[in-house]
């Protein structure tokens, strides 16, 4: 992320993570550089980045993570744009979360898929990340990703407890999600899938396999990142109900 030395509060909307300061008042951050959104025309999106400490790192981004941040590598983030708000911190409480109809559909139809966990970043999973790519994000500059770019996405020597979770059908890796184990519930990083694959809803089913897994483990929340209200790319967020946004009063529930 480029940056400047910003202070971090001069800008930061009040809605955006009020509390995360006073949780941890020494940690150092910094401003990233306006630079084009890529979810709203003709709007400039900056970020407000606090480096985790490698020896402490899941605590505090146990606590981050409440507070609306996301992960990228050793880094915690959160917008901070300076003239929008749109971007809302959204998880699903997977305490209370019921399978309806659809939901038993889905998980009916990927029933023959194995989940299992990867030690590491392999070639297979690379190059089902440019099939991916190559099919639903042609026009992102994501295409060009060598395979030390994809390397540096997996975790980092950290105090943090990721999971690298592989799709498998037949034997053959059909999807890839990265995900973050917190204390309370799960912080779904990233994740591909197969393309070809399309009646299968594998995007959804692999989040469906991790709040139904939260939920077995009696954790109560998945986090999906931020949400935008009419960004038709993030719509299906709040299909997940109940779930939660973050505002300036704290975590309101929906559904």
């Amino acid at each position: 992320m480029k940056n400047d030395r910003t202070h971090d509060q001069a800008i930061l909307p009040p809605a955006r993570a009020p509390n995360w300061r006073s949780l941890w008042p020494h940690a150092s951050s910094y401003l990233t550089r306006s630079a084009p959104c890529p979810y709203l025309p003709h709007r400039q999106e900056r970020k407000l980045v606090v480096p985790l400490a490698a020896q402490d790192a899941a605590r505090q981004y146990q606590n981050l993570s409440a507070q609306g941040f996301r992960r990228s590598q050793t880094l915690a983030w959160i917008p901070a744009c300076e003239h929008c708000s749109a971007c809302r911190a959204l998880r699903i409480v997977a305490s209370e979360f019921r399978l309806k109809a659809h939901w038993r559909r889905l998980h009916a139809r990927n029933q023959q898929l194995r989940c299992g966990r990867a030690a590491g970043s392999t070639q297979e999973q690379f190059d089902l990340l440019h099939m991916y790519l190559g099919a639903r994000h042609a026009a992102s500059q994501m295409t060009q990703l060598q395979r030390r770019d994809y390397d540096a996405m997996m975790p980092a020597p950290t105090s943090l407890q990721t999971d690298i979770l592989e799709y498998r059908q037949a034997g053959r890796l059909v999807g890839v999600m990265l995900r973050d184990r917190l204390a309370h519930g799960a912080s779904l990083v990233y994740s591909f899938f197969d393309p070809a694959l399309a009646a299968h809803s594998l995007g959804s089913w692999m989040i469906l396999h991790n709040v139904l897994a939260m939920q077995a483990e009696q954790r109560s929340y998945v986090y999906l990142g931020h949400w935008i209200e009419g960004c038709k790319s993030m719509a299906y967020k709040t299909r997940w109900t109940p779930y939660e946004i973050l505002t300036q009063d704290g975590w309101q529930r929906h559904g």
